[in-house]
């Protein structure tokens, strides 16, 4: 049966849930064969289920670069199916960068300025155009993409957000083929006149959020012959 073709990524474990059936009932066993991985049966495994399916797991290095056709076999102990499944190991994914805001945050100090502007600054190293996003919106802020790698991030705080002296910032930058990356910082208001006795303390973190990296198992059908 197809199962599509496989992706793999060096440095990420690959897991391809083997599904047999037997139509006497026959208790089932699972092992793979690759001519042309010799030493594949010490990197990858084969793992029985409760449930008498199989679930092989292989993490491939960067000498497996390319495609590898994989015999999955099943046998009831009298006979055999076998099935091949082409799998592409590719170069580990880069997902954009951010390079500000810093990871300190910000204040706003009102006795300097009513609003804030953030600079917000990526860089991919494989793609021009990468897609800016203001997650968990801050009421009023806007985020404007001037280019493929860059935006201003502006907000002007009502009367009623200068009472809360922390609002939480999430930008993500999305490249459309790699991971999407996040980052969380924070914007911190300082009411005018209490600049000095005020100074709030800034955290931020840095989350990477995989879209395609983290890949759902290929289910591989096998029946052995009658």
């Amino acid at each position: 049966m197809n199962v599509g073709d496989p992706v793999a990524v060096v440095g990420t474990e690959l897991v391809l849930d083997l599904d047999g059936t037997d139509p006497d009932g026959d208790r089932l066993s699972y092992r793979f064969e690759a001519l042309d991985l010799a030493d594949l049966d010490t990197r990858a495994t084969i793992a029985l289920t409760p449930s008498g399916s199989g679930v092989f797991r292989w993490t491939p290095l960067a000498s497996d670069l390319g495609e590898h056709a994989i015999d999955f076999v099943v046998s009831d102990g009298a006979l055999e199916t076998t099935i091949t499944v082409t799998i592409t190991v590719v170069d580990p994914i880069t997902a954009p960068i951010f390079r500000a805001p810093l990871g300190s945050g910000t204040t706003l100090d009102l006795d300097v300025s009513p609003c804030l502007e953030v600079e917000v600054v990526v860089e991919d190293p494989d793609s021009t155009q990468v897609q800016l996003a203001h997650l968990d919106e801050i009421g009023g802020a806007t985020l404007d993409q001037r280019d493929g790698l860059s935006a201003t991030w502006s907000w002007c705080p009502t009367v009623e957000q200068r009472a809360v002296t922390r609002h939480t910032l999430v930008i993500s930058a999305d490249d459309g083929e790699h991971p999407r990356r996040s980052r969380t910082t924070s914007s911190c208001c300082v009411a005018a006149g209490l600049r000095r006795r005020h100074a709030p303390t800034i955290r931020v973190k840095t989350t990477t959020r995989p879209r395609r990296r983290a890949r759902p198992p290929t289910r591989v059908m096998l029946r052995p012959a009658t």
